[in-house]
C-alpha cells in the first residue's frame, strides 16, 4: 500500500518537478482508506473527461473532415491535429486538477474521519477502561469479601480448635488440681475428723465418768433418803404391831434399837416387814429378836448393793447411749464433710477415695444390681423424684416460665455436649418406625447386628452413653446455681427425692427402675444433671414415650423377678393403674397438692426404706 501510494503521488506531481512523498507515519488505516477512495474517484472522473474529450474530438474531427472536404484536406488535417492536441492537453489538465482537488478533499475528509474515529475510539476506550475498572473493583471487592469470609471461617475454626484445646487443657488442669485438692482436703478432713473424734471420745469418757460418779452420788443420796423415810414408817408400824402382840416385860431393849438402826436402811425382806403379815412366826421366844436383827442386817446389805448396782447400771446405759449418739453425730459430720468435698471436687474414677465415700452412704454403682434381686422399686421420674412438670406448668411459687425455659435449654445443652445430641435426637422415633419395642432403654440395641442406616448411630453411641452415664460429670456454675434455686423454690423437693432414692439403695437385694413418659435421652440427662445417676443402673431407665406402656414395663420386671417384692412410686394415674392391675403396692406422691405435700410424701417414703434396711 505504501509503494502504491508513493507511485501515485509521484505521478500526480511529475509535471511540477520533483516528486514529493506523502508522510505515512501519521496516517493510520482510516487515512489510507480515504486516500485510496479519493484517488479512485479522481481517476474515474479523469477517464470520463478524457472519453468525453475524445468523443468531442471525434465529432469535431468528423466536422473538420467534412469542412476539409470543402476547404481542403490539408487545412482540415492541420486544424484537426491542433484541435486534438489542444483537447488532449485540456483534458489532461482537467484530469490533473480534478485529481489534485480529489486528493486534497480526500485527505481532509480522511483526516477528519480519522480524528472522529480516534475520538470515538478514545471515548470507547475510556468507557471500556471505566467499565474494566468497575468490574475489576467489583471483582476485587467480591474476592475480598469471599476471602474475608473464608479467612473468618478459618479464623473461627482455628479459634474453636484453640478454644477446645484450651478448654481441654484447662479441664485437665482443673481435674488434676481438683484431684490434688480433694486428696489433700480429704486427708486433712479425715485427720481433723479423727482428731475431733478422738477429742470427743476423751471428752465423752471424762463426762461419762463424771456423770456416773455424780449420778451415783445423787442416786445413792436419793435412795438413802427414800430408804430412811420408808424405814421410819416401817419402824413405827413394826413397833406398834410388836407392842400389841408382845408383853412389855419380855420385849428385849436391844431389839428395838437394833431394828431401828437396821430398818432405817431397808424395810426388810418380804414376809418379815410386819409381824402381822401372813406367814410371820410369832416373835415370842428369846431368840427371835437376835434372828430378826441378823436377817434384817443381811437383807439391808443385799438391798443396798442391788440398788447401787441397778442405779449404776442405769446411769452407765444412759451415758453409753448418749456417748454412742455423740459418736454417731460426729461420724455423720465427718461423712457430710466428705460428701461436700466429693460434690465440690469430683474424684478421679478408680481413686481410693471413691469406694470409701460411696460405700458409707449407699451402694456403689457396680453394686446397684445385686446377684439375687428380692425387691424391685418402680419409680416415676417427673413430679415424683424431680419437680419437672410442676416447673413446666409454673405451679411452684416464685417460679415463672422463663425459669423452666432455662432448665429446658440446660437439658438440651447437656444432651448435646454429653449424649451425642445431633446424632441421637431421632433414634427413639426411628426405632419405633423400624418396629422395635415401644418401651425404650439404653440397652435396646445390645446384640444388634446389621442395623438399618437410620439406627447405626444409635447402635454405635448407646453403649458410649451408658459409660458416660456411670461417670460423674462436672456441670457449669450456672447449673449448680439452678439446682440450688430449684431446691429452694420447691421446698427441698430435689433433696427429698435424692434422699429417698439413696435410702432405697440401702435396702438389701433391691434395684431401682425408672419408668417415665419422657424421651430416653431427656430422662438420662435429668438423672445426670440432678446427680441421681449413681442410684439407678443405666439399663434400668425405661422410656414409654409415644407408644409405650408402664404396665408392660411393670409386667416385664414381674416376669424377670417372680419371687421379688414390688413397690411402685409415682404421682400419675398411669403408674397407679398399672400397679393396681398387677397387685403391686403403690405409694402416691401428691404433687398435685403442691411441693410441700410431695416433699412430705418423699420423707415418709424415706422412712419406709430405712425401716427395710438393716440397722
Amino acid at each position: 500500500m505504501f509503494l502504491f501510494r508513493r507511485c501515485c503521488k509521484s505521478r500526480l506531481n511529475s509535471e511540477q518537478g520533483e516528486p514529493r512523498l506523502l508522510p505515512t507515519n501519521e496516517v493510520d488505516a482510516a487515512t489510507e482508506k480515504a486516500y485510496d477512495d479519493g484517488y479512485k474517484a479522481a481517476m474515474a472522473e479523469a477517464t470520463a473527461a478524457r472519453r468525453t474529450a475524445e468523443k468531442a474530438a471525434a465529432t469535431d474531427k468528423e466536422a473538420s473532415i467534412a469542412k476539409a472536404a470543402a476547404d481542403g484536406y490539408a487545412e482540415a488535417d492541420e486544424r484537426l491535429r491542433k484541435d486534438l492536441a489542444k483537447a488532449g492537453r485540456a483534458a489532461e489538465e482537467k484530469a490533473k486538477a480534478a485529481a489534485k482537488k480529489s486528493y486534497a478533499e480526500g485527505y481532509e475528509a480522511a483526516m477528519e474521519e480519522a480524528q472522529e474515529a480516534a475520538a470515538t475510539a478514545k471515548k470507547d476506550a475510556t468507557k471500556l477502561y471505566a467499565r474494566a475498572t468497575a468490574e475489576k473493583k467489583a471483582a476485587a471487592e467480591k474476592a475480598y469479601a469471599e476471602g474475608y469470609e473464608a479467612a473468618m471461617e478459618e479464623a473461627q475454626e482455628s479459634a474453636a480448635g484453640s478454644k477446645k484445646a484450651a478448654a481441654e487443657k484447662a479441664a485437665a488442669e482443673k481435674k488434676a488440681a481438683a484431684e490434688k485438692a480433694y486428696a489433700e482436703g480429704y486427708e486433712a478432713a479425715m485427720a481433723e475428723a479423727e482428731e475431733k473424734a478422738s477429742t470427743a471420745k476423751k471428752k465423752a469418757s471424762t463426762e461419762q465418768a463424771e456423770a456416773v460418779e455424780k449420778s451415783y452420788d445423787e442416786g445413792y443420796e436419793a435412795g438413802l433418803q427414800e430408804g430412811q423415810a420408808a424405814a421410819a414408817k416401817q419402824i413405827e408400824d413394826w413397833n406398834q404391831s410388836h407392842q400389841a402382840l408382845t408383853p412389855k416385860s419380855k420385849t428385849p431393849k436391844s431389839r428395838s434399837r437394833s431394828s431401828s438402826k437396821v430398818l432405817q436402811q431397808s424395810p426388810g425382806p418380804p414376809g418379815l416387814r410386819s409381824p402381822g403379815t401372813p406367814g410371820l412366826r410369832s416373835p415370842r421366844s428369846s431368840k427371835l429378836s437376835t434372828t430378826l436383827t441378823e436377817v434384817d442386817e443381811e437383807w439391808d446389805r443385799g438391798v443396798k448393793r442391788a440398788e447401787l448396782f441397778d442405779r449404776k447400771l442405769e446411769v452407765v446405759e444412759r451415758l453409753g447411749l448418749q456417748t454412742e449418739k455423740a459418736l454417731e453425730h460426729q461420724e455423720d459430720k465427718i461423712l457430710s464433710r466428705a460428701i461436700q468435698l466429693t460434690e465440690a471436687v469430683p474424684y478421679a474414677p478408680g481413686s481410693p477415695a471413691e469406694p470409701q465415700i460411696v460405700e458409707t452412704r449407699a451402694r456403689s454403682y457396680s453394686k446397684l444390681v445385686p446377684e439375687k434381686v428380692t425387691r424391685v422399686f418402680l419409680w416415676d421420674l417427673d413430679d415424683t423424684i424431680v419437680p419437672w412438670d410442676s416447673m413446666a406448668k409454673t405451679k411452684l411459687e416464685g417460679m415463672d416460665k422463663a425459669f423452666f425455659d432455662e432448665w429446658f435449654q440446660l437439658s438440651k445443652d447437656w444432651q448435646q455436649e454429653h449424649l451425642f445430641g445431633d446424632e441421637l435426637k431421632s433414634s427413639q422415633l426411628d426405632a419405633l418406625s423400624e418396629g422395635m419395642s415401644a418401651n425404650h432403654t439404653l440397652a435396646s440395641f445390645e446384640g444388634t447386628s446389621n442395623p438399618p442406616e437410620c439406627l447405626q448411630a444409635a447402635v454405635q453411641h448407646y453403649p458410649e452413653v451408658l459409660e458416660r452415664y456411670k461417670e460423674e460429670q462436672v456441670g457449669t456454675e450456672r447449673l449448680r446455681e439452678m439446682l440450688e434455686e430449684t431446691d429452694r423454690l420447691s421446698e427441698g423437693w430435689l433433696a427429698a427425692g435424692k434422699e429417698a432414692l439413696e435410702a432405697s439403695t440401702n435396702v438389701p437385694g433391691s434395684i431401682n427402675v425408672i419408668v417415665t413418659a419422657s424421651k430416653i435421652m431427656a430422662a438420662v440427662a435429668k438423672l445426670m444433671m440432678f446427680k441421681m445417676n449413681r442410684m439407678v443402673d443405666g439399663r434400668h431407665i425405661y422410656s414409654v414415650w409415644c407408644e409405650g406402656s408402664k404396665q408392660e414395663c411393670f409386667q416385664h420386671f414381674k416376669q424377670m423377678h417372680p419371687k421379688a417384692k414390688f413397690l411402685a412410686i409415682g404421682d400419675g394415674k398411669k403408674e397407679e393403674a398399672a400397679a393396681k392391675a398387677l397387685k403391686i403396692e403403690f405409694v402416691k406422691i401428691n404433687a398435685q397438692k403442691g411441693a410441700k405435700a410431695a416433699v412430705a410424701d418423699l420423707h415418709k417414703l424415706t422412712k419406709k426404706f430405712e425401716a427395710m434396711a438393716p440397722k
